[in-house]
This record gives C-alpha cells, structure tokens and sequence, in this order.
C-alpha cells in the first residue's frame, strides 16, 4: 500500500515533470509523424520522378523492424563510442558533438521513424484515390 506521504512526494516533484515530458513526446512525434507520412505520400501520389518505384517500397521499410530494435540501433550508432562519431573522430578529423539519443529528441526521432508509415500509407492511399477521381473531372 502507497502512504499519502509517497504520493504527495510524487505529486509535487515527479509527476509533473513526467507529464510535461509526456506531452512534449506526443506533440513532437504527431509532428514529425504528420510531416513525413503526409508529405512523402503527397510527393508519391501526386509526382513523377527517378526512382519513384523505390521509394514507394522503402518508405514502408521502417514497418519491418520492431521500434526496440530500431532505438537500440539508434543509440548504439550514435552513442560516442559508436561507429558514427568513431569514423567522423578518427577519419576525417572531426570533433562533433551529436545530440543525446538518450534524450527526448531522441526518443521522438525513433518513435517518428518508427510509426510515420502508417500515416504514409493512409495518406498515399487518400492521395491516389482523390487524384484519380480529380483527373476523372478533369477529362470531363
């Protein structure tokens, strides 16, 4: 059982924090999430272009890796003993300090990469139908 003194300690020093973190994570993904499945399926719906077979099928590639697998990859790629920071330190010289993917811009870039398709695919299939039905007006 909790005592009132626990969940007083809680109220006033971490559950504010985790709510505000809370709402920063959501806000920040249904951003990024919006921008990049609605614009890549506008660009795919509504443009011809080199290669556009191929991205067709690489945008909905994110789909096939478990979003735990992708943020340890995440991490450990660009941690500053990982091979990113290694080859820019030790191969061409460069001292740079990437940002924490420990931190809350990283959590929100690999919940973006990892749920940004089916946005994608939701928008690409809206796209296509309206396109179609738009051309079909058109030609009359």
């Amino acid at each position: 059982m909790v005592s009132g003194s626990t969940l007083t300690h809680l109220w006033n020093y971490v559950l504010t924090d985790y709510i505000v973190t809370t709402l920063l994570l959501c806000f920040g993904v249904g951003i990024g999430v919006f921008i990049l499945g609605v614009g890549n399926a506008w660009l795919i719906a509504n443009y011809q272009f080199p290669g556009k077979a191929i991205f067709e099928w690489a945008l909905i590639l994110p789909l096939a890796v478990p979003a735990y697998v992708m943020a340890y990859l995440f991490v450990d790629f660009l941690q500053h003993a990982g091979p990113v920071q290694t080859l820019l330190r030790e191969n061409l010289g460069l001292i740079v300090s990437l940002p924490d993917p420990r931190s809350l811009g990283g959590a929100i870039w690999t919940f973006t990469m990892c749920l940004y398709p089916y946005v994608y695919l939701v928008a690409r299939t809206s796209f296509l139908d309206r396109s179609a039905r738009f051309m079909e007006v058109a030609e009359t």
